[in-house]
């Protein structure tokens, strides 16, 4: 997918104008998302960037494909971040499709070790 190609380069090479373009046509719907499930805009702001930082990084890591396309596996990867988040709170996740509730209670070693690194990684940035 040419694409998909196309957004992971300009996550590594900083290209405004296509992460210009995921901005406006991902971040509305993860507000959305973040809000409907007690956060703010500003949740969904971090958690929208931590999600492009997360996902550049382990693409400079180990280079993967997308089976889906780009804004979907960006969206997932920011609803995947929210619901870990709410989870340290013991907050209640609203599914976006089917509005049914449930409570996400098993967390992966994996993923939580994947967040430390992000965390890591972004506070040597910030360096």
């Amino acid at each position: 997918m040419a694409d998909d190609l196309k957004y992971l380069r300009a996550l590594l090479t900083s290209d405004s104008a296509v992460i210009s373009e995921l901005y406006q046509d991902t971040l509305p719907k993860v507000k959305k998302f973040v809000i409907q499930n007690k956060g703010s805009v500003q949740d969904a702001e971090d958690i929208f960037q931590k999600a492009l930082v997360q996902i550049a990084v382990r693409y400079k890591k180990n280079p993967f494909s997308i089976n889906s396309s780009f804004k979907a596996f960006l969206f997932t990867a920011c609803k995947n971040l929210w619901r870990r988040e709410l989870n340290k709170s013991s907050h209640w996740v609203t599914n976006d499709i089917e509005e049914e509730q449930f409570y996400i209670k098993n967390e992966d070693a994996h993923v939580l070790l994947e967040q430390e690194r992000l965390e890591l990684f972004q506070a040597a940035l910030e360096a």
